[in-house]
């Protein structure tokens, strides 16, 4: 991912940082929004970020996903925190969960859990002691108010505009320099991003190593055709959606099939 779709992704999370609080209560905070909006690039900028590496000593991350191994989550969680594993005498979930809790005591640790998609994950992998008040969890997640107690900060969709400006600098598009047809296919293809920060991205990425920067309808048509095959599948599934293809997988079918015409 590009660093201008990363300083998108961030700022829309800082939006919200204020809210939270990181610095006072509450200890939770849930960076929510739909697949692709730029969650997990948001937090992974947030921890990077000079203020927040000088007020937690400790930054642990793990990914969960939507079938979790919580022992070797577990394991990982309290590598971060001791640079050792979990000791044998640790066989129960209680003991387990005693020990992350008493490895994190007394210490400021920013908790990331990415991507989680159930809230039965997060007291098993939560280290952090609700009377220790430097430390912070942050949660990335697709599911609204999955976490009862958390400030929940939404991660959207961008703005046309900003879609549109996120486009041309991650494809190295001038539309100063275009006429008013190229800015009309500019945000043609913010549209059939669905405004994606990390759909546009990769859209950009593809117009510029491609197209050489410029946006031209073989572009949109690509991008259309995809949307119709998504389409007529959405409509061959069940009414839960299973088997449709996400609008991120129909960008990359895009650039896929695009690199495979540019081998033609």
């Amino acid at each position: 991912m590009s660093a201008s779709c990363r300083c998108v992704a961030v700022a829309s999370l800082q939006r919200g940082q204020a809210d939270w609080g990181y610095k006072t209560e509450p200890m939770e905070g849930a960076a929510q929004g739909m697949g692709g909006v730029g969650k997990t690039t948001a937090a992974i900028a947030l921890l990077m970020d000079p203020d927040i590496r000088r007020h937690f000593r400790k930054l642990v991350w793990v990914s969960v996903g939507q079938e979790p191994d919580i022992p070797e989550l577990q394991n990982s969680i309290y590598f971060q925190l001791t640079d050792k594993d979990l000791p044998d005498s640790a066989d129960t979930d209680e003991k387990i969960r005693r020990e992350m809790r008493k490895a994190a005591q007394g210490v400021a640790v920013l908790l990331v859990l990415d991507d989680v998609w159930e809230s039965k994950y997060e007291p098993p992998l939560n280290c952090i002691d609700i009377a220790d008040t430097p430390s912070k969890l942050l949660v990335t997640t697709r599911i609204r108010g999955l976490l009862k107690r958390s400030v929940e900060m939404e991660v959207g969709l961008l703005s046309e505009a900003a879609a549109v400006e996120l486009l041309c600098t991650a494809g190295d598009i001038d539309l100063a320099a275009g006429d008013d047809a190229q800015k009309e296919r500019a945000a043609a293809v913010a549209r059939l991003c669905g405004r994606l920060a990390l759909t546009v991205d990769i859209a950009g990425g593809m117009i510029r190593e491609e197209f050489g920067g410029e946006i031209t309808e073989e572009i949109i048509e690509l991008l259309r055709e995809d949307r119709g095959e998504m389409l007529a599948k959405r409509d061959d599934t069940t009414t839960d959606g299973e088997g449709s293809m996400t609008v991120e997988e129909r960008i990359i079918s895009a650039t896929l099939r695009s690199l495979k015409g540019k081998q033609r």
